[in-house]
């Protein structure tokens, strides 16, 4: 006997049956998972968030209660029940913070309160150590909850994984009576509670390993600790009082420096009893200094490791000029320039040349600029409308002052009369010569990188 089916019911009781599969699963044991919510395991009003990083354990919103709990997926069960405030992020050892009635803790991952709820702040635990607080103020507590900083603080902040910045509730008075001083800024002190600095710095800036500190003293002076919170500069190192320290990616630190130094290259004496109680040094990225004497001025070094520096070669103002490579070493005098009645002058340097600038100027106004390169090997002194050095290689453009016209040269040599209307840098870096309408790629040797 031939069945008639009814193709139509027949397709119908195929779709509720492939619901049914989805919504109640398709085995014993399998239950329904509609991103993270479960939904046949969570209470009435509970919301999974995010995961823990832990396994498979997820916190869990009360959106009755507004409390937090955690949840594990794997079991589909409650570690604990919604009953925190907050609970935070879980650290590398498996502890996080907890809020209840005010008041914070630390709870593992099975949910068990590890350390009690007495304090009134408390961070992520970092490198076994965490800041909290209480109404005394910020300290530091170990994973048993026992305190490596005494809570006295102000304001408590990490600086790496062994120093903290610290800024006490009121300023210090510091020193012996009639010579007292107020510190009101931050200082540095390590995990085991031992400042290693008074409170007398505006902020810290790491630069590579060592960290900048600012005084907010009326010197506006600056201090720089190693990894370890090991002050570098003053009394009790090897070196000098730091007014002003900056970095330089292309060589050593340039610092302005404050107390008694002595110069043999052009034999006189700074002292702090007289105007030159101030100089400029260089210190490597060690932090050493350079060899060479102190500066009466300095400036940067360039992408080519050379700079310019100038010491005062008497007492009535007249100075000298030099060249120094990124080592120190002192690589030539520059002489004298006559820019003519150009009121101010400034010099740098790309290894081959220097280049000297000068502006004769009225209430801040450019009115005239004059330029010249100086040969550092042959001491040749050329003058020009501009010059520029194009940073990151050998290159100088220079313009010719009566014609106006461009030239190029090539480390020290002119390999480009100035008869160009203007010389650029073009697609890849390639140095394009501009003439009459056409245009051409040097084809010189040194390539630009």
């Amino acid at each position: 006997m031939i069945m008639k089916i009814n193709v139509k019911k027949y397709i119908f009781l195929l779709l509720v049956t492939a619901m049914t599969m989805l919504m109640y699963g398709c085995g014993e044991g399998e239950k329904i998972d509609t991103g993270l919510q479960v939904q046949d395991r969570l209470e009435e009003g509970d919301v999974l968030s995010e995961s823990t990083g832990i396994d498979e354990i997820y916190y869990v919103y009360d959106s009755i209660s507004g409390e937090y709990g955690l949840y594990d997926r794997a079991t589909q069960e409650y570690v604990i029940e919604p009953q925190y405030m907050s609970i935070g992020p879980f650290s590398e050892q498996g502890l996080a913070a907890v809020c209840k009635n005010g008041y914070y803790g630390y709870i593992d991952s099975s949910g068990q309160r590890v350390i009690d709820l007495y304090y009134t702040t408390a961070d992520m635990f970092q490198n076994n150590y965490a800041i909290v607080s209480t109404e005394s103020g910020y300290g530091v507590i170990d994973e048993s909850g026992v305190y490596t900083v005494s809570p006295q603080y102000a304001q408590l902040s990490w600086l790496n994984e062994g120093l903290l910045q610290y800024k006490p509730h009121e300023a210090r008075k510091e020193g012996t009576a009639g010579n007292w001083k107020l510190y009101d800024g931050y200082g540095i002190c390590g995990l085991d509670g031992v400042e290693l600095s008074l409170p007398e710095y505006e902020n810290f800036a790491w630069h590579d390993i060592y960290l900048f500190a600012k005084t907010e003293d009326e010197d506006n002076s600056y201090q720089v600790f190693d990894e370890s919170g090991n002050a570098l500069f003053g009394e009790g190192t090897s070196l000098p009082q730091v007014m002003y320290i900056t970095d330089n990616q292309y060589g050593p630190y340039l610092a302005r420096c404050k107390g008694t130094s002595e110069p043999t290259r052009f034999g006189f004496v700074y002292s702090p009893s007289h105007m030159h109680d101030e100089w400029y040094s260089y210190l490597n990225r060690d932090f050493q200094l350079l060899p060479g004497d102190p500066y009466q001025e300095a400036k940067q070094f360039n992408s080519s490791g050379y700079t310019v520096v100038s010491v005062r070669q008497d007492w009535w103002g007249h100075e000298t000029w030099g060249v120094i490579n990124s080592e120190g070493t002192y690589v030539c005098d520059l002489p004298e320039i006559d820019l003519g009645s150009a009121d101010d002058y400034y010099l740098e340097t790309n290894g081959y040349f220097a280049l000297a600038g000068g502006y004769t100027g009225s209430y801040g106004m450019d009115i005239e600029s004059r330029y010249a390169v100086i040969d550092i090997v042959t001491q040749e002194i050329t003058e020009y409308q501009s010059v520029e050095f194009i940073s990151g290689t050998e290159y100088t453009v220079v313009q010719d002052a009566a014609t106006g016209l461009y030239g190029l040269y090539d480390k020290n040599q002119l390999v480009e009369e100035c008869v160009y209307d203007s010389i650029e840098v073009g697609a890849n870096n390639k140095i394009l010569l501009k003439r009459g309408g056409t245009e051409t790629v040097y084809s010189g040797q040194t390539e630009i990188e």
